[in-house]
C-alpha cells in the first residue's frame, strides 16, 4: 500500500481542499480515490472529468511527496494525475516520456535528463504544522559528517573538511561526468582539484593558524 491509501493523507487533503470527489471510503477508512488507466492514479479536480488532459506526475516509491502534490493540485488548479511509482517505473518512465516526477539533489539517477524544478510559494512552517502543505517544501541542507575520532586524531583534516564548500552546480558537473564517462570517482575528483586550485586552496589550514 502506498501513501495514496493513507487515511491521514486523505483526511488532511479533504480538510484543506473540501474536494469530496477526490476521496472515498474503503474498508471503513477514508483514502484517496484512485482511478485512471489502471486504477492507480489520483486525478486532480481540474482534469478529473477529462483524464486525457491530466499531466502525469510520478512520485518516488516511498510516496514521500504525494500529500503535498494532492494539496497543491487542488489549491492551484493544476491538472495532475498522481501515482506512486514502483522502483522500476519511477526510474524508467521519466526517461521514456514527458512526465513530472520526484527527484532530489545531489543524485545521479536523472542527471542526464537535466530536469527543471517546479517551485511553489515559499515554505510556510506554520501552515505545514496545521497540515496545509500547499507551500514549497522546506529546503534540506547538504551537510558534511565525519567520525568524532578525526577531530582528535587529525584536527587539520577535520578543519579542511569544515572549510570545504561545493556549489550544487559543481557537484552536478562531477556527477554528470561520472554517469557519462568511464572514469571512477577518484579520477573525477582529482581532475576537479587540478582545475580548481583557487577554490580549494583556501580550505587548507596553514601551520600558523
Amino acid at each position: 500500500e502506498t501513501k495514496l491509501g493513507s487515511s491521514e493523507v486523505a483526511e488532511r487533503y479533504l480538510e484543506v481542499s473540501n474536494d469530496t470527489d477526490g476521496v472515498e471510503m474503503l474498508g471503513g477508512r477514508l483514502v484517496a480515490k484512485c482511478q485512471g488507466l489502471d486504477g492507480h492514479w489520483w486525478l486532480a479536480p481540474s482534469c478529473r472529468s477529462q483524464p486525457e488532459t491530466c499531466i502525469p506526475v510520478i512520485d518516488s516509491p516511498d510516496g514521500r511527496f504525494i500529500e503535498e502534490y494532492m494539496q497543491r493540485a487542488a489549491a492551484f488548479n493544476m491538472p495532475f494525475a498522481l501515482a506512486v511509482g514502483s522502483p522500476t517505473k519511477w526510474l524508467t518512465e521519466p526517461r521514456r516520456t514527458d512526465v513530472l516526477f520526484t527527484w532530489w539533489k545531489p543524485d545521479t539517477r536523472f542527471i542526464e535528463q537535466q530536469p527543471a524544478a517546479v517551485f511553489f510559494p515559499p515554505h510556510d512552517a506554520a501552515e505545514w504544522a496545521r497540515g496545509r502543505k500547499t507551500t514549497d517544501s522546506d529546503r534540506v541542507p547538504c551537510k558534511k559528517r565525519i567520525h568524532p575520532s578525526i577531530l582528535a586524531a587529525a584536527p587539520r583534516v577535520a578543519e579542511l573538511l569544515e572549510r570545504m564548500r561545493l556549489t550544487m552546480s559543481q557537484m552536478d558537473a562531477m556527477l554528470l561526468e561520472a554517469v557519462k564517462s568511464s572514469k571512477d570517482e577518484a579520477e573525477i575528483a582529482c581532475e576537479w582539484l587540478r582545475a580548481n586550485r583557487d577554490t580549494w586552496s583556501s580550505w587548507v589550514p596553514v601551520e600558523t593558524e
